[in-house]
């Protein structure tokens, strides 16, 4: 029962909804473009015909339509999220790459909304035409481009200091392990003397505090890298997407149809999950 709570929470969810329309269109994609030969000879022995190409491809512009209405005033929460950045923070090199991010993002998603009309076809409501609107749809891909690219090395860098801490932890153990056993010896040392008396429990609850600092430093790292190799995987098969489409080099496209579902599943997975946290805290 909560498996289907949540599905339906994640399938009433703007996000959610997108996320799996994208899905839909990426195996539309790759039933477009991958030759299924042996399943159309299966059907060719029936009366079902299988589809031709062509009729994918239509029901993929379809699909990307209604993303694109879903997604229609997405791109001033970019805008915002980047003014946010601009204005509360410290302008370091990082915090500028983010603004920048959330910049193009917002521009990516504003040249997709004013070119939504013309997508649409309808006779005497174009504004822009035909080839105005695939020019403004190709700077769109760029702008998308760089975008995922400031995110790569945004994620790598975190990426790699996480990484960094997780190295560094068993060294500062073994340091810490070191000076316990010579503060213990010198302890002892003392003790056979007679010049001080043992106090164990202040001793003990000072080991105990050392003990518990670097195991909760260690996980938290250790939760905070699937979910950037993740964001980094997915990253890396959306920057094929706006690549091949501006040109940058060439891909078959059943290759760019099995990168859009895998980036797909990792980001519908943070959805699902964050719709099951929120109907969990109801």
């Amino acid at each position: 029962m909560a498996l289907l709570r949540q599905f339906i929470a994640f399938g009433t969810d703007n996000a959610g909804i997108e996320r799996s329309l994208r899905f839909v269109q990426a195996l539309v994609s790759l039933l477009a473009t991958y030759r299924f030969s042996q399943v159309a000879a299966l059907l060719s022995l029936t009366s079902t015909k299988f589809p031709p190409s062509t009729s994918f491809l239509d029901l993929r512009a379809k699909i990307n339509v209604t993303r694109r209405l879903l997604r229609l005033f997405r791109f001033l929460e970019q805008f915002q999220l980047g003014w946010d950045l601009y204005s509360s923070k410290v302008l370091d090199f990082e915090t500028l790459l983010d603004v920048l991010g959330k910049t193009c993002l917002g521009l990516y998603g504003m040249l997709e909304s004013v070119t939504l009309l013309d997508l649409l076809e309808v006779d005497q409501l174009e504004i822009f035409g035909a080839e105005q609107t695939a020019n403004l749809n190709h700077q769109a891909q760029v702008f998308w481009l760089i975008a995922l690219c400031i995110s790569l090395f945004r994620t790598g860098v975190a990426l790699l200091r996480c990484l960094g801490k997780q190295a560094a932890a068993p060294y500062g153990s073994s340091n810490r392990d070191s000076q316990e056993k010579s503060s213990s010896e010198k302890n002892e040392h003392q003790k056979e003397d007679g010049s001080a008396s043992g106090t164990p429990g202040a001793n003990q609850q000072k080991g105990s505090g050392d003990q518990v600092a670097p195991k909760g430093g260690a996980t938290i790292s250790k939760e905070a890298v699937p979910s950037l190799m993740l964001k980094l995987v997915a990253d890396t098969m959306d920057v094929l997407l706006p690549a091949t489409a501006i040109g940058l080099f060439e891909v078959h496209p059943a290759v760019i149809a099995l990168a859009m579902i895998i980036s797909t599943a990792i980001t519908a997975n943070d959805v699902w999950a964050r719709c099951g946290k929120e109907m969990r805290g109801r």
